[in-house]
């Protein structure tokens, strides 16, 4: 059975008047069916150009992208993607639901209107011009336009940019409901609490190279560094800690001393601070989530 998206050593350029710019470069990776994937990098890394690649609204200049084993507009055409972009707009004079009647006309078999306006939480405003909407409304309206075909593939490009903190909850909320039921999920995203609840696995760009493909779980565990917290005592210090092997810093805060330590010295240092230092309250903890996938993108940049 084919994989929901094969990406097969793609480079994709532009050709400006004067310049030449080489937006992807021998990206390979893949999603299985039923998987969320976190698409990640900084601006201008080719997130979205590989995204529009995928979804057939451009080709690659090498290499190939598959999306259920067809070319990608095929896909689109027989309705097994459904995509939420950053590029296009809405038609302002047209209210919610006018718009998400229009769009779905184009479909052969649509899901129906009103539960796709449930199920994007913009049944409370259907009646509302989209000129009027905020920008985290209109997102949720593009939203609904990408739920219409029922693809099993959802391709989303920052989808919950805009959003306030509620709505981006009441997104990921909706988005689980359609996962759990077996939809594949790509996505871009800046948010790293929403990739690391959500994804599965994230992969992530630098300058069009692909730099990570790596289990959300596993981030945090191949991070150099671990947090060892412990409250402070005579001997207990922090200074006296921070001359311990493998320790990068140590910092006292109401009363308990938080260490950054080298992954490979948490053992020794945890035996050191039960058995000499008589230590209490002790946890090891994970450096956080953007910082471990920060490490690990610097050092796959710097591998050949």
């Amino acid at each position: 059975m084919a994989e929901a998206v094969t990406v097969r050593a793609v480079g994709k350029v532009f050709h400006a008047r004067h310049s030449v710019v080489e937006a992807l470069d021998d990206v390979t990776f893949s999603v299985a069916r039923g998987e969320i994937v976190a698409l990640m990098g900084a601006n201008g890394a080719g997130k979205s150009t590989l995204l529009d690649l995928i979804c057939g609204l451009t080709t690659p200049t090498s290499g190939d992208v598959r999306v259920f084993g067809q070319a990608p507009r095929d896909a689109v055409l027989a309705g097994r993607l459904g995509a939420m972009l950053q590029m296009g707009g809405l038609l302002p004079d047209l209210t919610v639901a006018e718009t998400v009647r229009l769009i779905a006309s184009f479909y052969d078999r649509p899901i129906d209107v009103d539960e796709v306006l449930r199920t994007a939480g913009v049944e409370d405003i259907a009646g509302r011009r989209i000129a009027v909407c905020s920008g985290g409304e209109q997102q949720r309206v593009k939203f609904a336009l990408a739920l219409l075909p029922g693809a099993p593939l959802l391709v989303l490009d920052e989808p919950t940019a805009g959003m306030d903190w509620r709505a981006r909850s009441a997104f990921w909320e909706r988005m689980r409901m359609l996962t759990a039921e077996g939809r594949t999920l790509l996505y871009s995203s800046h948010y790293a609490d929403e990739v690391e609840a959500v994804a599965d696995r994230v992969v992530v760009l630098a300058e069009g190279r692909l730099v990570a493909d790596i289990g959300t779980d596993e981030i945090s565990a191949a991070a150099p560094t671990r947090v060892v917290q412990v409250d402070s005592g005579p001997r207990c210090t922090a200074d006296a800690l921070r001359a311990l092997p493998g320790v990068r810093s140590a910092d006292v805060d109401s009363g308990r001393v938080d260490l950054v330590v080298d992954a490979e010295h948490v053992s020794e240092l945890v035996v050191h601070l039960l058995s000499t230092c008589g230590a209490g309250n002790l946890q090891v903890l994970g450096p956080p989530f953007f910082e471990s996938l920060d490490a690990l993108i610097s050092q796959a940049r710097r591998t050949p």
